[in-house]
């Protein structure tokens, strides 16, 4: 299949569903739409500086696009336009996952090609406001075709230099990096670094979940995994790092092994609400 073709049509997650229409008015440059998504949400760790109710944790475990907007609508339910620069208090509560979601989501219907992508980030400025330093933690970006060119775009602004997941992966299978040092929210260990690999597959399967999903493999203990599956993750690290553009074979890949696939019953470890399983759109 033809690669910009794919990563320009929305999957079930970015599709926006009833809210469509409201994507006209937007910019359509790159940089206006990171802008646009800056101005409906806010960075659930910042929630402490802004007068936010703790019910509105929530907002967090949204997964798709159309629920996004339609939790964004809600906090000025009068009005009939939706994007515009909200207070910080009246903004979406949002992890790197959700800015990135409807940011694809907003360039695939202009017809910009682009997808999420997991990795990490060292522990910048903002992390070290939050008192974490010395490590990498989970982080997504977009890609995106614009000049002839797949770029990685940072949509949240957020992090540092971005850091493949495949690549790190690869190390410490390797031992030569410490998987230790790689954190996802509170995790970390080659457990959780997993979870960012399969996460970073699967986004690139156009099934872009939230960093702290875990479903197939990931609800697997790791003493417990066979050689199958550890050559499974080696494969796809591999196809990740050498051909990360073969839609066809990751298309063929995520439709063959359901341990890599997104299922109907997922288990949600968020930070903000206590752990729990969940429903999603999936019929298996």
């Amino acid at each position: 299949m033809d690669i910009l073709e794919y990563y320009a049509s929305q999957s079930e997650f970015t599709d926006p569903g009833p809210f469509a229409e409201h994507y006209a008015g937007l910019p359509s440059s790159v940089e206006g739409i990171c802008q646009t998504v800056s101005e409906v949400m806010l960075d659930f760790m910042d929630r402490w500086k802004h007068p936010i109710q703790n019910e509105r944790w929530l907002e967090t475990n949204i997964r798709y696009v159309d629920e996004m907007i339609e939790a964004i609508r809600l906090m000025d339910k009068k009005n009939p336009v939706i994007f515009y620069d909200h207070p910080d208090d009246a903004k979406m509560m949002a992890s790197s996952s959700h800015f990135v979601a409807l940011a694809v989501s907003i360039m695939r219907a202009k017809g910009i090609p682009a997808r999420k992508r997991a990795g990490y980030v060292s522990s910048g400025e903002f992390f070290k406001e939050y008192g974490i330093e010395n490590k990498f933690m989970a982080y997504d970006v977009a890609e995106v075709y614009v000049d002839g060119q797949w770029k990685i775009v940072d949509v949240e602004g957020r992090g540092e230099t971005f850091i493949p997941v495949a690549q790190v992966y690869k190390n410490c299978r390797a031992g030569s990096d410490d998987a230790a040092l790689y954190y996802d929210d509170e995790n970390n260990g080659i457990d959780a670094m997993i979870a960012v690999l399969i996460h970073d597959f699967d986004a690139c399967a156009k099934a872009e979940m939230l960093t702290w999903d875990r479903y197939g493999l990931m609800d697997k203990p790791v003493d417990e995994y066979t050689d199958d599956d550890w050559a499974l993750l080696d494969k796809v690290a591999d196809l990740l790092i050498n051909n990360d553009k073969d839609v066809d074979a990751i298309d063929a890949l995520y439709k063959a092994e359901k341990r890599l696939q997104v299922s109907r019953i997922i288990f949600c470890d968020t930070p903000l609400v206590p752990p729990h399983k969940m429903v999603t759109r999936v019929i298996e």
